[in-house]
């Protein structure tokens, strides 16, 4: 207690060790609770403060809130420090008030007094909200049920935070349909935007605890469909999307196309993944022109799309794509797909890309043919390592022919030791070093007489 008067917040640690024997520094500890300041503790090994709610916890280096540590402290006093917070509760300034609330809620001798919420009660009509909002939390920590009608009331305050905290309070004190749903369903019908927000969280939010649920359904669903789509945020439009085409309503495509065009790449991406339900005439065309969408998640989603639709006609479209740098590794899909079905038919598309073109396509072509089994991908890889003209060309085939088949790319990485540029030779000395555990250098020599013992 000497340390705190001198202002040693170190002292804080060792005083929450103590838990009841500290209560001679309960004075001192109500005075910080009305401070606005923090500071900087060090972290002293085994010292931790203690919290009901959040249990032992140890902080490095790091700036904590006097307020909140002297709370910690006094929770932890149990039984001791509680006649001193009931007296903070009515205390003139609004940060004690709040701190004595939140002492409370984390005490655990505080649950066990039935008086307890009769006195957390009192500031729910406080003048402050943050201290109504912290009133609202406790009774929910201390399962005060008798007090869930009030807190109901709290849920079309114009405060979202005191909201918000009274849907968390109600979740944990009601436990069947016992709340009256009468006042929401009212509000839904006003012409203020908060109020019918409120309310339209509240009963989604709180679904199962009112009574008369097919009336709170019935009162949702009206006010969806008073709703204007403007007024719907991304996610709302994206079930009302979904719930269009899981129905089969043949105003699905009318509703899907225009929102390709979304300033939402939540809803564009929804979109998108919806055109392979629906028979939109044209809609591969709308799918390649996803491809070029500035959103990641909408290209990924347009890749995937088009090559479940498309086969093997969608890789030339897809290829560009991945060629550019567009889509990922989300052509991989298509390649192993048709990869079962006709693998022929994909070697044959990528090999014509390896012979020409730019060299990032022929990069492209070199690494997704490490992903075709049929015998001629082997082949062709092999010349591309040998004699394609880019050196990141020829790495990447080595790379693939490796993934295909580890001692099937023996003879080729030994070629390779012999390749023009220094950076294939180390790499090529890599993987011989990882396929074969043998430690011979540079030099093509001890690998190729090695080779031809094989």
């Amino acid at each position: 207690m000497e340390r705190l008067v001198k202002q040693d917040w170190e002292a804080l640690p060792d005083l929450g060790k103590l838990g009841s024997r500290a209560a001679p520094a309960i004075p001192h500890l109500l005075m910080l609770m009305g401070w606005k300041k923090s500071v900087l503790m060090k972290d002293r090994g085994s010292l931790t403060l203690y919290s009901v709610n959040h249990g032992p916890f140890r902080k490095p280096l790091t700036e904590h809130f006097l307020p909140r540590e002297a709370a910690l402290v006094l929770a932890g006093m149990g039984e001791a420090s509680l006649r001193a917070l009931f007296l903070v509760l009515g205390d003139r300034n609004p940060l004690r008030r709040y701190w004595a609330l939140a002492a409370l809620g984390w005490n655990r001798a505080a649950k066990k007094r039935k008086d307890v919420p009769a006195r957390v009660a009192v500031l729910l009509n406080d003048p402050d909200q943050g201290v109504k909002c912290q009133a609202v939390q406790v009774l929910g920590f201390l399962g005060a049920r008798a007090y869930k009608e009030r807190i109901a009331r709290f849920l079309l305050d114009p405060d979202m935070s005191i909201r918000n905290r009274s849907i968390e309070a109600l979740k944990r004190l009601v436990r069947g349909p016992e709340l009256d749903p009468l006042p929401l369903l009212k509000a839904l019908e006003s012409r203020t935007d908060w109020k019918i927000k409120a309310a339209r969280g509240a009963l989604k939010r709180l679904k199962g605890r009112f009574r008369a649920e097919t009336d709170v359904d019935r009162g949702l669903a009206e006010e969806e469909r008073r709703r204007p789509s403007s007024k719907c945020s991304p996610r709302e439009k994206v079930n009302r999307l979904r719930k269009l085409v899981r129905e089969g309503d043949a105003s699905a495509p009318r509703a899907v196309l225009p929102a390709l065009r979304n300033p939402s790449p939540l809803v564009r991406a929804a979109a998108v993944s919806l055109l392979e339900k629906i028979d939109v005439p044209g809609r591969e065309k709308h799918l390649e022109r996803a491809l070029r969408d500035p959103d990641r998640s909408v290209r990924m989603a347009a890749a995937g799309c088009l090559g479940r639709i498309g086969g093997v006609r969608a890789l030339p479209r897809l290829f560009r794509a991945y060629a550019d740098g567009r889509i990922g590794e989300r052509i991989l899909d298509l390649v192993r797909s048709l990869n079962r079905k006709d693998p022929g038919r994909i070697r044959w598309e990528l090999t014509r890309r390896t012979r020409g073109g730019p060299a990032k396509d022929r990069q492209a072509a070199a690494y997704l043919l490490g992903f075709v089994t049929d015998p001629g991908s082997r082949e062709v890889l092999a010349k591309t390592a040998r004699w394609d003209r880019d050196r990141g060309v020829r790495k990447t085939a080595l790379e693939s022919l490796v993934r295909l088949g580890k001692r099937e790319a023996l003879p080729m990485l030994v070629q390779a030791l012999r390749d023009r540029d220094i950076s294939i030779r180390k790499f090529a000395l890599g993987r011989l070093r990882w396929i074969t555990r043998k430690r011979w250098g540079l030099d093509p020599g001890p690998w190729e007489a090695w080779l031809r013992t094989r």
